[in-house]
């Protein structure tokens, strides 16, 4: 088998009908979403399928069901006898390689979700933000923007080559975006109404560091790749800092993917709804194979393909 990495999304990827089909495959699959909905206190896979794309894209809902669909997804694909050689997500997605990398049962994973999606809610009801994908512009120049704008906006994603994300407040954000418009190819407005990965955050962090004081971490028994510091995590102890600053930390997903490279990595599987990830892949470096897994077909031919040529 190939030198594997896979790839988790974080939110912005969750989509109506979602974890349906491996809940289907396999029983691991229905147990990951039995064991969400005890812990969040409502039926995760019900919500998954039958609420609207508008209630399902609330952070409350959205960011369990993106972390139930990713894992059930790697459990179908484990059963499948492929596993994966290094890990690491985007953002949200950094909990699901938790849980990959053996740092976090599948409890403790969905007590952490639900206490960092209920503060989360909870922030975008009190302090509206923004985030703003801008595409074809230097990251240099974005921070230039950014540092010289009248409100406070920072660049919260360093996600490939060309693509950087800002957040910050409402009038910050779209400053900026005014200025780059110029320069940029494309500003992309993202569908939230926090600024995630910022100060703007720095309340949830506080909450947030309180609340996970109980959370039992463990040493990886995967390579996994931190969101904040683009290399390997080796040491459990630094794992519960590394998660509080994370909510007001840039995601280094560029440099991150950058550092897999050297591991020889050059196969590349995102496991969820969407296929954003491996599109930033395919900018970042050369002559990727990138595969998704986001339904029973992917993953079916997903396993065809790896077990064909590998």
């Amino acid at each position: 088998m190939a030198n594997i990495c896979f790839l988790f999304p974080g939110q912005g990827s969750q989509k109506v009908g979602m974890g349906a089909d491996f809940v289907k495959m396999c029983n691991e699959a229905k147990y990951v979403f039995e064991t969400a909905s005890n812990i969040l206190g409502f039926n995760l896979l019900e919500i998954c399928l039958n609420k609207s794309q508008a209630e399902l894209n609330k952070t409350i809902y959205c960011q369990p069901a993106i972390v139930a669909t990713s894992i059930a997804a790697f459990l179908c694909l484990k059963q499948k006898g492929i596993t994966p050689d290094v890990v690491t997500g985007h953002s949200l997605g950094q909990y699901s390689a938790l849980f990959v990398a053996g740092v976090l049962s599948l409890q403790d994973t969905f007590k952490i979700i639900k206490i960092r999606s209920e503060i989360m809610m909870q922030n975008s009801e009190l302090h509206e933000g923004r985030m703003c994908a801008i595409i074809g512009a230097r990251a240099e120049d974005i921070k230039n923007a950014c540092n010289n704008a009248k409100e406070y906006v920072t660049c919260a994603n360093f996600n490939s080559p060309t693509q950087t994300v800002i957040s910050g407040t409402v009038n910050g954000v779209q400053e900026v975006v005014s200025k780059l418009k110029s320069i940029a190819k494309r500003c992309v407005m993202l569908n939230v109404k926090c600024a995630f990965h910022s100060k703007l955050m720095q309340n949830c962090a506080t909450l947030f560091a309180e609340k996970i004081k109980n959370i039992n971490f463990q040493t990886p028994k995967i390579k996994i790749f931190s969101n904040i510091t683009a290399n390997a995590i080796t040491e459990k102890n630094n794992i519960k800092n590394m998660l509080i600053e994370h909510i007001t930390a840039p995601v280094l997903f560029l440099q991150s993917i950058l550092n897999i490279k050297k591991l020889n990595i050059n196969t590349f599987i995102e496991l969820g709804e969407g296929k954003v990830l491996t599109g930033l892949v395919k900018k970042t470096v050369s002559n990727p194979i990138t595969l998704n897994v986001n339904n029973a077909n992917s993953l079916v031919n997903t396993t065809k393909l790896l077990n064909k040529n590998f």
